[in-house]
């Protein structure tokens, strides 16, 4: 019998072929913080995908079509085994592809990101790290998305520095914007109780920063070391 490649992130058994990301969100819902509805297609997958080709696809899009609503718009990343660790974040190496719709769509965008698991800059970063590429395994995330009010990012200490401060980069919409030119994010440090810094021009509600700064404690806390997250408010919670 055909085993599974896709599993719902809140399932209790998950299999160890999920990646380092999947495995990071399974816990923040395991600890009861707000996530959108999240699915993984594990790296088993990906290797079946190296040798049969397209008869794999038509097992996930199969699969796909049994668990996931394909109305829906989908965030798809990477969840490599080697990436979001202590050691190496792997940040902005792989490819993630928001917005997806639809069986052939998802299933495309699943096949970018097994392929950007080859790709120069990967092989570059692989590289300058010591790691060898053939221990690479791309597991893919399909993860619902949310309406985007606000959106940031968030370090529960600082990048820079190493300082023990809160940092929060937010901004109205998308948080795709915060990487566009031009686009400047509220910039807000939350240091021994209280604000050390906030934007000259506040257009967010500091109520929704103030959750963040708690909720990504509560993250660093509940993880026991430093972490840096992605977050969209959505006009009623903060989602991470």
């Amino acid at each position: 019998m055909q085993k599974e490649y896709i599993y719902n992130l809140r399932s209790k058994n998950l299999p160890d072929t999920i990646g380092g990301k999947a495995k990071n969100l399974s816990f923040l819902i395991s600890k009861k913080f707000q996530l959108p509805e999240t699915h993984v297609c594990t790296w088993d997958a990906y290797f079946s995908y190296l040798k049969e080709g397209s008869a794999v696809t038509k097992i996930i899009g199969d699969e796909l079509a049994r668990k996931i609503d394909f109305s829906k718009h989908y965030a798809i990343r990477s969840s490599a085994n080697i990436e979001d660790n202590k050691s190496y974040s792997f940040a902005g190496q792989f490819k993630s592809i928001l917005n997806v719709t639809g069986r052939e769509n998802i299933i495309r965008a699943i096949q970018s990101i097994w392929a950007s698991a080859d790709s120069k800059s990967v092989r570059s970063y692989l590289k300058r790290t010591g790691i060898d590429a053939d221990a690479i395994r791309m597991a893919v995330i399909i993860q619902e998305m949310v309406t985007p009010i606000v959106s940031g990012v968030s370090f529960s200490k600082n990048p820079m520095t190493g300082f023990d401060e809160i940092i929060v980069e937010a901004t109205r919409g998308g948080g795709d914007r915060l990487h566009q030119d031009g686009i400047t994010p509220e910039r807000w440090v939350h240091k021994w109780g209280r604000w050390a810094s906030a934007p000259d021009t506040i257009t967010i509600d500091e109520n929704i920063i103030q959750q963040v700064v708690t909720g990504t404690k509560e993250i660093a806390a509940a993880f026991g070391h430093s972490v840096d997250l992605e977050w969209v408010y959505d006009g009623a919670q903060i989602n991470w």
